[in-house]
This record gives structure tokens, sequence and C-alpha cells, in this order.
């Protein structure tokens, strides 16, 4: 059965807080919660690990484009915009810049976004591509693991977001399959942009779900909450000043690789052994870091 809040509240109060404090119940909550993340953050726990979907589009360029100077509203003839027209982007008249998508203001209009803007010379009949060079990643996405390959031909090259755009200004080829990926774990980049509509699997590690009523399940496995005494342990030496966010990482990374039994990644100053943890009131150490 899994611990609860409420659960997790005692012991924050028993060793570390007084009980008959609200404000003190509300430490303990932003502790525990606090806790998760940074053990999420600490570690690739299994138990985080998730496949996410994302659902390319296909590009569009059938009818015409008229904009005038100036504005953000462009209207189209002998076609349709798609029904998720937010979000894709623009190039008329095979233009060096592209726009985004806003509002989709009907059928045939759409407005860009609010920094976008046409000030090139007023198209009436423009030829144009709309494409979507991006696609959002899970909510609960912290780290991004990969695309599946097995789901797609895709064999792209993973950089950074800074270095997308660069590539996306040096090659503006508009067809084929994507030759360079990026993200910044909320949406996935791509360039040349799909050219085509699929669902492509991915992997990603997740945050943790937030306990927030007394009854709410804790995100994390019973048979590894003495990690997690740990961990709230940390918290609080962040909360009374005493240890700063990198330290207490550095400390839970340490922990976390030796309980799961992995060769450290990091061994400073500051590294800790599996029962070198700070005595916190009454927790008793070799007791409580004991995991079977």
């Amino acid at each position: 059965m899994a611990y609860t809040l409420a659960q997790l509240r005692t012991f924050v109060s028993d060793l570390y807080l007084d009980k008959n404090d609200i404000k003190a119940l509300r430490v303990a909550d932003r502790l525990i919660n606090s806790a998760l993340r940074l053990g999420a953050s600490a570690y690739n726990w299994e138990w985080f690990n998730k496949t996410g979907r994302i659902n390319t589009v296909a590009q569009q360029s059938s009818g015409t484009v008229a904009i005038t100077n100036g504005l953000s509203v462009a209207t189209l003839t002998g076609g349709t915009w798609p029904s998720g027209l937010v979000g894709m982007r623009i190039r008329i008249n095979d233009s060096d810049a592209d726009f985004e998508f806003g509002t989709r203001n009907g059928n045939t209009t759409g407005t860009f976004i609010s920094d976008h803007q046409w000030n090139d010379t007023t198209v009436v009949a423009g030829t144009y591509l709309l494409y979507k060079d991006r696609c959002s990643l899970a909510g609960d996405c912290r780290k991004f693991g990969g695309i599946n390959v097995e789901d797609t031909e895709w064999d792209p090259y993973y950089g950074s977001y800074e270095g997308w755009l660069a590539y996306k200004r040096q090659n503006p080829r508009q067809d084929g399959d994507p030759e360079y990926v990026a993200h910044d774990n909320s949406y996935l980049y791509f360039w040349p942009p799909p050219d085509a509509a699929e669902g492509i699997d991915y992997r990603y590690e997740r945050w943790p779900a937030s306990a927030a009523a007394a009854s709410d399940s804790i995100d994390w496995p019973d048979q590894r909450i003495d990690v997690l005494y740990g961990l709230i342990g940390l918290q609080l030496e962040v909360h009374r000043g005493k240890m700063t966010y990198d330290e207490a990482l550095s400390r839970a990374k340490n922990m976390a690789w030796r309980m799961a039994g992995d060769d450290p990644k990091y061994d400073g100053p500051d590294a800790v052994q599996p029962f070198d943890v700070p005595d916190y009131g009454h927790y008793h150490r070799r007791q409580h870091w004991t995991v079977t």
C-alpha cells in the first residue's frame, strides 16, 4: 500500500516541526513535494520512466494566400486552414522568415502571434507552405530520452535549441525527414519540418506527481521510502539555510547512486556514503537506510 501525504506529514512533524502549527504543516507539505522533485532530479529511477507520443502534421500548400503589409491576418483562397492551425508556421512567397499562427479565426483566416507581422509588400494571391516544426512534449516531462527509432525512419542529429535555430537558418530546405532535432522539455523541434502525419513514441523521465490532500498517495515506491526520508532531510537543511540546493542535489545524487547499486558518478569533497547522512533529530540512520 502506498504511503500517503498524511503519513509523511507525521514523519516530518514528529522529527522536525511543531505538529500543532498550521504554518509548519504547510512547510511540511512543501518539504515533501520538494524532496520528491529532488529525488527525480538526482537519479534515473525506473518508476519515473515513461513513453509519450508526438503526432506530426502534414505540410500544406494548396490554394493561395493574401496578406497586407503591416498586418498579421492571412487569408486563404482555394483551401481550408487545418483545425490545428495554432502553433503552425507559414512561409509566403518563399519568404526568408516564417510566421507562427496564434489564432484560427475561421476556415480561411488566421492571425499570427502578437510579435509576428508581415512587413513585406502586400500579397494578393501568393504561394505558401504551412508546416509544424515543433510538437509538445508531455506536461510532466522532466528529461527527454529520445525518439523510438523503430517507429520512424528518421535518423536525426540531436542538438541544442540554439543549434537547431542556426541549422534552420542555414538550411532552408523544407522537405524530407528531419535531420536536426532539439528539445527544451516543453517541445520537440525538427528541421526540416515533418512532411507527413505520423504518431511517434518517445522516451522521457517524468516529474513526480505532487501531493496536496492528506489522503493523496505519495508518488514514490514503498520499497524505497527510506531514500525519500533522506531526501526530506536534505530539503529541510536547504529550508533552514544550512545547505544550498546544489549541495543538496550533489548529496542526493551520490546517495541515490549508491543506494541503487551503481558506481557513484560524483566523488567530490561532499560525497556521502550510504549511511553517512545527517542525523535529523530522532532519525536513526542505519535503521532507516536499510533497503531490501
